[in-house]
């Protein structure tokens, strides 16, 4: 509908494109330049009609309804510039509901913020018979590949609701700096987006953002650079590229979240845009329930630049025996051990108990606290209990602010962290006990799960290992159970788990090595060489 300084009332009847449409939303997209409290207003006052009569602006077009639009006068506007047509397209799927294409890098999907056109402002200039083109989703102007754009708006309503229902999968092919180490990593970093000073939008790991989940498959690595396939199971703004890099992996070539010193030499190397391609989507047609698979390949410029790495970095085994690395707390991350020995005696004192030697306290460090206490103090009636758990805590708490990682623990939890591994705690703390321990040390933004004895079974029952394994997706092989007790090395032989021993903590090295673990280390840089040599 063109809108003039002549105006005068417009009669049109609903054609299939606009069938579904709510009306409020159609006059928007019709009545270009009209601000939507206008719009909102000739709604209300009944002068727009829809076959004779009032309709309110939740109201959806059915096709063939008749449309009353009022005269609307505006403004004179400078005439914008004419969208040129481009070059052709490269459709990689096109039937009557949808087409998918493979978007070059560098143009934008829509017109806006700076950008006065897009990939559908194009295509309709392209296909000027065509009565609807809408995008079904989004890429973000540095990024190749394949792009879903709708041809009726019934397809368009259905592909919505299966991308909120996570129903369409996409796959992304993507270079990153640093040598990436698990075959297959969940990446599960709320993200909350912001405005620089300048108005340009930017997104940061928060937890106080919305919840995203992404899953890294390692395809390839070189020295110094990894190529990663991404599976988004959600899909927000530059998700990958804030994940990847927050992980320490910057995509090569990105000039908001990457290395920038680094993208400058990449440049003089031929990669000039950011390394990031759509290459993959599976979804079920929305119409005809057909399944759809696609790819695209990387283009010229980004397949030239893998083939670049490939002669000039020595590429490096992806074998790596191990992905997830389960850690006990208290003795082999925390040195904790003689403190709970005390809080055990104190308490046993308290209650007029016989005090238990270091040693029967010191064995039960890793059990569940109602294990660990009915083993320490035979002696304690069941009535008891209570009071006894009582004065444990009022012991142990009054004195675990003075507590503290081993030396080393945090640079060596990082480290693995940094290069990729899936890290959890096993422990037989509490969950608030745990929770207290992981944000004193400020340990607890390198986990990706952790496992409570009074959430679950104690050791050396395998539940907790069960648990996270399933977690992960993995199986006992890609596992790898780290403890200072025989009772974590039991609890990894019973889920089938390899186990380490570290002798720094409460059990002596003859119990431990009693377990036939990998190995016992004695001091926690003799765990670090020892993770990065045969981890």
């Amino acid at each position: 509908m063109a809108l003039s300084k002549a105006p005068a009332v417009s009669h049109t009847r609903v054609d299939e494109g606009s069938a579904g449409q709510r009306i409020d939303n159609y006059l928007v997209r019709v009545c270009k330049g009209v601000p939507k409290s206008h719009i909102y207003r000739i709604l209300r006052s009944g002068e727009v009609r829809v076959n004779s009569r009032r309709v309110d602006q939740t109201y959806r077009l059915q096709e063939g309804d008749e449309l009353r639009i009022p005269p609307i006068r505006l403004a004179d506007k400078a005439a914008a510039a004419p969208v040129p047509v481009g070059k052709a397209f490269d459709i990689v799927f096109e039937d009557e509901a949808l087409l998918v294409l493979d978007k070059p890098a560098g143009l934008a999907v829509h017109g806006g913020s700076g950008v006065s056109f897009g990939v559908i402002e194009q295509l309709r200039r392209q296909r000027p018979e065509a009565k609807f083109l809408e995008l079904v989703h989004r890429l973000d102007r540095e990024t190749s590949g394949l792009l879903i754009v709708a041809k009726k708006r019934s397809a368009l309503t259905v592909l919505h609701d299966m991308m909120r229902d996570g129903k369409v999968q996409k796959r992304y092919l993507t270079m990153v700096a640093g040598r990436w180490l698990n075959q297959q990593q969940h990446v599960k970093l709320s993200l909350h987006k912001y405005l620089l000073d300048n108005g340009e939008r930017r997104v940061s790991v928060n937890p106080e953002g919305k919840p995203a989940h992404s899953i890294v498959r390692l395809v390839r690595r070189w020295s110094g650079y990894s190529l990663v396939e991404v599976e988004l199971k959600t899909g927000r703004t530059h998700q990958i590229r804030v994940h990847l890099s927050h992980l320490g992996f910057p995509l090569c070539g990105d000039d908001k979240y990457g290395d920038f010193a680094l993208n400058k030499q990449l440049e003089k190397e031929g990669l000039k845009r950011m390394f990031l391609h759509a290459a993959k989507l599976a979804f079920r047609h929305p119409l005809t329930d057909q399944a759809i698979e696609l790819s695209a390949p990387l283009p010229a410029e980004l397949e030239g630049f893998v083939a670049f790495v490939e002669q000039t970095r020595e590429r490096e085994s992806m074998a790596k025996r191990f992905e997830l690395i389960v850690f006990d707390w208290d003795g082999t991350l925390m040195d904790s051990a003689a403190a709970i020995v005390r809080a055990i005696q104190a308490a046993s004192a308290d209650l007029g108990l016989p005090v238990p030697p270091d040693a029967r306290a010191r064995y039960v460090i890793g059990l569940g606290l109602v294990d660990a206490l009915r083993h320490a103090v035979p002696e304690l009636a069941e009535k008891d209990y209570l009071a006894m758990v009582e004065r444990y805590r009022h012991h142990y708490l009054s004195g675990d602010h003075e507590l503290a990682l081993f030396e080393g623990t945090y640079a060596l939890i990082e480290s693995l962290h940094g290069r990729g591994y899936s890290l959890a705690v096993a422990t037989g703390k509490s969950r608030k006990g745990l929770a207290r321990a992981l944000e004193f040390s400020g340990l607890g933004r390198f986990f990706h799960a952790t496992r409570c004895a009074d959430e679950c079974f104690s050791k050396p029952h395998p539940a907790m290992l069960h648990e996270l394994m399933d977690e992960f997706g993995l199986g006992p092989d890609a596992c790898l159970m780290i403890g200072d007790t025989t009772h974590d090395l039991q609890m990894a032989k019973n889920a089938g788990m390899a186990g380490l021993a570290v002798s720094f903590g409460a059990h002596s090295v003859g119990q431990l090595l009693a377990e036939a673990p990998l190995a016992c280390v004695h001091t926690p840089a003799e765990l670090r060489a020892w993770l990065e040599e045969r981890a």
